[in-house]
């Protein structure tokens, strides 16, 4: 079995986001000669299903920093590192007292409860196709990641702990993303390689 992992920001895609011609040929002759391929990538699933569509990409994808592992033409979730809402709930009620922004982002969605113009500019940017929920309280669907970005930087909320299983990752004082504690674009590879030699 030969399997081909890469990353798609500085590897794939170039410094202005476009595939080099020679990257797309690459891939078309790995996957003809029957390699696996595998993309990891830190970007959620709305970031990254037009890549694969332009690549006509059929191999698994490792996304959102290794949280989910799908494959590509099924869509079907073959591991995650995932953990409830109800893991997070103290995180939300002290944001919504506080008017503080905060996301909750499942394998294929990016919900939130409040968006302001610079939160609709990074979006944009970042090609974050984004989801209104009047109370992300009551979804079903297990959560990737927890985001929260407090640009008027009222604080309070950093000092909340969370369980054992997961993990704060310190992007700034102020935006940080609780995310489940394996969760890793090497610890997703290595998953993806348990599950090839099954």
């Amino acid at each position: 079995m030969n399997c081909l992992a890469l990353d798609l920001d500085g590897t794939l895609l170039d410094s202005k986001g476009k595939f080099p011609p020679k990257h797309i040929e690459g891939l078309k002759k790995a996957q003809d000669a029957g390699v696996i391929l595998v993309i990891a990538t830190g970007r959620y699933f709305m970031q990254t299903e037009w890549i694969m569509k332009e690549l006509g990409f059929e191999g698994i994808l490792v996304s959102n920093d290794g949280a989910v592992t799908l494959k590509s033409n099924t869509k079907e979730i073959i591991h995650e590192f995932s953990y409830s809402i109800e893991d997070i709930e103290p995180f939300i009620s002290f944001c919504r007292k506080n008017d503080i922004h905060f996301s909750v982002c499942t394998a294929f969605d990016y919900y939130v409860e409040i968006m302001d113009k610079h939160q609709y500019e990074n979006h944009k940017k970042y090609e974050i196709i984004h989801t209104f929920h009047e109370d992300v309280m009551q979804l079903k669907d297990r959560v990737m990641k927890f985001t929260v970005q407090d640009e008027k930087r009222k604080g309070g909320w950093q000092n909340i702990e969370v369980p054992p299983y997961l993990k704060k990752k310190a992007d700034g004082d102020f935006f940080k993303e609780i995310v489940h504690s394996e969760s890793s674009k090497t610890s997703g590879l290595i998953k993806v390689l348990e599950i090839l030699n099954r």
